[in-house]
């Protein structure tokens, strides 16, 4: 591999040719029209933002394929700030993408565990204190263990509509900027203006795509929102 190439086009070359690809199956896997490739090498012409999707998809980085810029693959540790670069390398088996995935699924999870706690020590109250008849205590265990299942596949869910698009060539994008959103909430508008995550999904085209992921991950957080839930009252009660 001569990672000294002279101009753009010849990296552009290199790269589907160090992969094994030809120029339709290249473009294909950047989400493009099989003739993609082929144009850009006919007009001689590499624009950035056909280097950014070469990037995302297959870590080479930009710099190198515009102007030859060493290292060639994306360093994603050398980016990090301090904090998180030791934290990447004390766990060098995770991307630090997985590690906010996860601490974000993590979060839906722990939000539901403490929902669910909350209700089952309402409902041993209650009953310790008399308020409940054999039946009440029944009907309402049975709502417990029957919305305990539901918690558990509306997670399964989420988990793998995530990892489905993780496993789609440009989807992959989608995934932090769809966390983010869902973290800051009414600050993501201003925040994702800022955000290279949030850049990569305009590049792409894919702003109705993360829209349309972001409400079917909504309607699925709703669903557990709702399961455990107590009355005002009730709520009153264990206080």
């Amino acid at each position: 591999m001569n990672i000294h190439t002279e101009t753009p086009i010849d990296r552009l070359k290199q790269v589907f040719e160090d992969l094994g690809m030809k120029q339709g199956a290249f473009s294909e896997s950047l989400g493009l029209h099989r003739s993609s490739v082929a144009q850009v090498i006919s007009r001689n012409e590499l624009k950035e933002s056909f280097a950014n999707k070469i990037e995302v998809v297959h870590g080479i980085r930009k710099e190198w394929l515009l102007f030859g810029e060493l290292p060639m693959r994306k360093d994603h540790v050398s980016q990090l700030e301090p904090f998180k670069r030791m934290l990447f390398e004390m766990v060098p088996q995770f991307r630090m993408e997985r590690i906010i995935e996860s601490a974000w699924v993590e979060s839906v999870v722990d939000g539901l565990g403490k929902r669910k706690q909350r209700f089952f020590q309402y409902v041993n109250r209650s009953d310790l204190s008399g308020k409940l008849s054999g039946s009440d205590f029944e009907k309402l265990m049975n709502q417990y263990s029957m919305q305990s299942s539901e918690g558990e596949k509306v997670v399964q869910g989420i988990v793998g509509r995530l990892k489905n698009l993780k496993a789609e060539n440009l989807k992959q994008v989608l995934v932090i900027p769809l966390i983010m959103s869902f973290h800051f909430l009414e600050n993501w508008d201003e925040l994702k203006e800022r955000s290279p995550e949030w850049q990569k999904v305009v590049d792409f085209n894919l702003e109705e795509t993360f829209f349309s992921e972001k409400q079917a991950l909504r309607e699925e957080l709703y669903k557990l929102d709702e399961l455990f839930k107590l009355t005002p009252e009730q709520e009153l009660s264990l206080d």
